[in-house]
């Protein structure tokens, strides 16, 4: 399985601030994001990404009809995922992941959003499933929870990190969830007025 890592962080480390939506990524980074997307299997995001950003999670590289858009992937425990969300709608597919027995009663499924139980949410669960199911690639994009927890696991993944030249009040902003060992760092580019980092993790 080939994992991807990829996000945007403030200059002083910070993935967000509580609560709230700021745009970290330029338009050039976008432009890379969309086309990294256009390149896999699926896209996952925690469900408070979801609530935050509220995200489409589609290539504007591909034809919003295309059948070769990614599978988007919603891993949850609390099923909190507002109705109102675009992501639980055309175009494209959902697959909604949860350890959480009582969560099909309370999400509605269609031809659309498609919600499977899993024994637990670890990331080496997460991949196991999707690669069953014929995924072989998956983009991570956040939230700091999913992003932490496949950093800290027994997987093999790359890492791309976009930091904007955007400072974060520390009291406000969402950090990472530990220490992590060290990364071995393949590339750094100037991306417009921010930096990008392509790290390994093996």
């Amino acid at each position: 399985m080939d994992i991807l890592l990829n996000f945007a962080s403030s200059l002083n480390g910070y993935l967000s601030a509580q609560g709230k939506r700021i745009l970290l990524s330029n338009e050039d980074d976008l432009r890379i994001v969309h086309g990294l997307r256009a390149k896999f299997d699926a896209i996952m995001v925690g469900a408070n990404t979801v609530r935050v950003d509220n995200p489409r999670l589609l290539s504007v590289n591909l034809p919003l009809t295309s059948p070769q858009q990614p599978l988007r992937v919603i891993v949850t425990h609390s099923g909190n995922i507002p109705s109102s969300s675009q992501i639980l709608y055309p175009p494209g597919k959902t697959l909604i992941l949860t350890d959480n027995p009582n969560l099909k009663h309370n999400l509605k499924a269609s031809q659309i959003v498609i919600i499977h139980e899993l024994k637990s949410l670890t990331p080496e669960t997460i991949i196991s499933y999707l690669e069953s199911i014929g995924i072989g690639s998956v983009l991570v994009e956040g939230g700091g929870k999913l992003l932490t927890a496949f950093i800290k696991s027994s997987l093999p993944l790359r890492i791309r990190a976009f930091f904007s030249p955007i400072l974060i009040d520390p009291l406000q902003g969402v950090p990472w969830g530990g220490q992590f060992e060290s990364l071995r760092v393949k590339e750094v580019n100037q991306v417009g007025n921010g930096i990008e980092i392509i790290a390994v993790k093996t």
